[in-house]
């Protein structure tokens, strides 16, 4: 399987120029990504972000470790850590992209039945993960065996995801449409690269790189929806936010309603009721003037008429003319 090419040196330059510049251009494709994501956690704060950095840190690993830049960088003098990197983090990609594609579309709660069969499929596939890393002995035979698994769980993956997004855009969930084609493009990319792999394509610098080249073209998809996730979220914000500031005046309009009415019924009750029985009980004591001893009558009706003085400018600042001006 491995493809063996004979070229001049001219040719062997050229090979490791045209690597190199896809090489640079993936890392730093993953970079901005990884970036961008933060940003969109650290304004959001939902785990969609940590799944889908944890998926593109994965994945840019593992073109990283494909290119051989983890033996030549981080492993320089042992092959089988450099060795390990390459099936591990794309053993781990494969059911970060699940989780993301579940909490993107939130099939909890709009297909159920597929959130089970999803979450269940990750819990075994990890599970499996787990045990062939670190019970299973380290022999040919049994690696290729796990390879070979592997691949047929990130298939089986893929497939079902690919099925439960088709069921989300049937019921017109929002970018359901974009993981259906994002998992399209991964299986195509996965398909052409194993053709190539067992010898059935031509090897050529495209088919080569197939599965770097679907897993970036998946991340960046997957990038512009968060973008597009994002924007809606904004606009939902501003329209949130226009409504909120429209109820607000109408109730500040409303209360000032309120507050005027009541205070023109405490400013009639008090003129009308209280500030006149108050000017009658003064023109009655002033008509039994002849009865009551003078000084305490004088200063009865005094009394009684500064207290109707109070009453009337108690009630005159209470007057809606007051909260008018103000």
């Amino acid at each position: 399987n491995v493809p063996v090419h004979f070229v001049t040196e001219d040719g062997f330059s050229s090979y490791n120029r045209r690597k190199n510049l896809l090489a640079g251009l993936m890392s730093g494709l993953g970079l901005f990504l990884f970036l961008f994501t933060f940003f969109l956690f650290y304004t959001m704060r939902e785990k969609l972000y940590v799944y889908y950095s944890l998926y593109v840190l994965m994945v840019f690993f593992y073109i990283f470790s494909d290119y051989g830049y983890s033996f030549m960088y981080l492993f320089p003098n042992h092959p089988l850590p450099a060795d390990f990197t390459r099936p591990l983090s794309i053993s781990l990609a494969s059911p970060l992209y699940m989780l993301f594609a579940i909490t993107l579309l939130n099939i909890k709660k709009h297909l159920p039945k597929h959130y089970k069969w999803v979450v269940g499929f990750v819990v075994f596939y990890l599970s499996c993960l787990v045990i062939s890393t670190f019970i299973i002995p380290n022999t040919g035979k049994i690696r290729i065996i796990l390879v070979w698994l592997m691949q047929l769980f990130q298939n089986t993956g893929a497939i079902l995801i690919l099925i439960t997004a088709i069921a989300a855009w049937r019921k017109k969930i929002p970018y359901a449409a974009y993981i259906v084609c994002t998992s399209l493009v991964l299986l195509c990319a996965f398909f052409i690269f194993m053709q190539y792999v067992s010898g059935f394509i031509t090897d050529t610098f495209l088919t080569r790189n197939m599965m770097n080249i679907g897993f970036a073209t998946e991340v960046s998809i997957l990038a512009f929806v968060l973008t597009l996730r994002f924007k809606k979220y904004k606009e939902q914000s501003e329209q949130l936010l226009r409504t909120t500031n429209l109820q607000q005046e109408q109730i500040f309009q409303n209360i000032s309603n309120y507050q005027e009415k009541e205070m023109q019924r405490y400013s009639s009750m008090l003129h009308d009721s209280v500030g006149a029985r108050l000017s009658a009980i003064r023109l009655n004591l002033e008509s039994l003037s002849r009865k009551i001893p003078e000084a305490q009558l004088e200063k009865s009706i005094a009394d009684i008429g500064e207290l109707a003085n109070d009453v009337r400018q108690f009630s005159h600042s209470l007057s809606p003319v007051l909260l008018q001006k103000k």
